[in-house]
């Protein structure tokens, strides 16, 4: 994509060619019949490769700087070839002629070899300080070991060459969504051990790529110090106020929709990833519970296994989010008997558990300030008739 950079470049570098090299070079082969045709082919190649320097940062804006160092080193070579004797030339483009000694031929190839590394150096240089971020990625960039201040969009980055180790690097990173998996244990309402398969979906924002490595360093890095232990405690928090009976009819939808919320809210302070979704994909009770699930199933004459777990499951749910709902309204009462005026959204009243979730973040910033503690409290059966619910990460 063209930039007010790139534009100003093309429109001065074909000023200079038309101006300063063209018309001068044009009239001097038009009317001195002196010059030869070789002179007349190296500098159109040399005009040729300016022109395409000059073209190139049209379509990628970043790439401005490298090709200015391009087109001023060819418009070096191309007035250096132009003042040049025309017997020269004419001596290191011949192989036939045999006007001069083997000796100076081989010194002429010389000089053309000499000429071939150089512009191969040029052409590996430029390679190697140029960075490739395709669609659904980004770029970090360090110079000198601090991170930049921006996330780089798709195409081409310049980084200093060869000077990774003194700090100067371009990390590309995936923006696509990345699912990562946890196996949680927890303990139920009931006082059942049961083993959570969760799954959780994370898609970095786009624009603070940069914001995320000054601070943490890496992707994964985050990933690992909060958003799996944010996960972690909240499904811990809910699963404590679940019963048993839901995970094993596969219920979770309550609990899915509650946790993905809190935690989508959490990660929303820094504004570096956004949770697409969270679900239980499947949960593994201790055995001794498959075998009293079992037993009681064949006490009742009729009714196979996984029909019981179904029914079972319907009923807990429903339990649990009836007692969820009046824990919140109790709350709401008492909040409001205390003068705190707390408004909830719909979205949030159609899940207890998240209702009550904003239910305590309203209490605790009703004077108007963000100041969240470390644990954020709900309403519950521990002391005081509080129950921590989302362990807080201060950052």
């Amino acid at each position: 994509m063209a930039t007010t950079a790139s534009i100003i470049f093309a429109v001065i570098a074909a000023l200079v060619m038309i101006f300063a090299e063209i018309m001068p070079a044009g009239l001097s082969l038009d009317y001195n019949e002196e010059l030869g045709s070789a002179k007349k082919c190296v500098l159109a190649i040399l005009l040729g490769i300016q022109l395409v320097a000059a073209v190139i940062p049209l379509f990628v804006g970043c790439m401005v700087l490298p090709m200015i160092i391009v087109y001023v080193i060819f418009g070096v070579m191309f007035y250096v070839i132009y003042f040049m004797d025309d017997d020269k030339i004419e001596e290191m483009t011949s192989k036939t002629e045999g006007q001069t000694s083997t000796s100076k031929s081989k010194k002429n190839w010389l000089k053309w070899g000499l000429l071939a590394a150089v512009a191969s150096g040029i052409v590996v240089l430029i390679c190697s300080s140029l960075v490739l971020v395709q669609p659904g990625q980004r770029a970090v960039k360090t110079s000198w070991g601090k991170v930049q201040n921006k996330t780089h969009q798709p195409g081409l980055v310049w980084k200093v060459p060869y000077t990774e180790s003194l700090g100067n690097k371009v990390i590309v990173v995936e923006t696509r969504p990345q699912r990562y998996a946890y196996d949680v244990p927890v303990r139920t309402k009931d006082m059942q051990k049961v083993s959570l398969d969760c799954a959780v979906l994370l898609e970095i924002n786009p624009d603070s790529v940069h914001v995320m490595y000054d601070k943490y360093q890496d992707y994964s890095e985050y990933e690992e110090r909060v958003v799996k232990d944010l996960v972690n405690s909240v499904v811990l928090s809910i699963s404590s106020r679940m019963d048993f009976w839901s995970f094993a009819g596969n219920e979770n939808e309550m609990m899915n929709e509650a946790v993905e919320y809190i935690v989508r809210d959490q990660l929303m302070s820094e504004n570096l990833v956004k949770v697409s979704s969270f679900r239980v994909l499947k949960y593994t009770p201790s055995k001794e519970v498959e075998d009293l699930i079992e037993e009681i199933v064949k006490t009742k004459k009729g009714i196979e296994l996984e029909q019981y777990k179904v029914e079972m499951a319907r009923v807990a749910t429903e339990r649990v989010r009836e007692e969820a709902m009046q824990e919140y309204e109790r709350i709401a009462a008492v909040a409001k008997a205390n003068g705190i005026d707390v408004q909830i959204k719909a979205e949030a009243l159609r899940n207890p558990f998240v209702a009550q979730y904003e239910l305590a973040k309203a209490i605790q910033n009703w004077n108007g300030k963000l100041t969240l503690p470390n644990t954020l409290m709900m309403m519950g059966s521990g002391t005081n008739g509080l129950l921590p619910i989302v362990p807080m990460t201060v950052r």
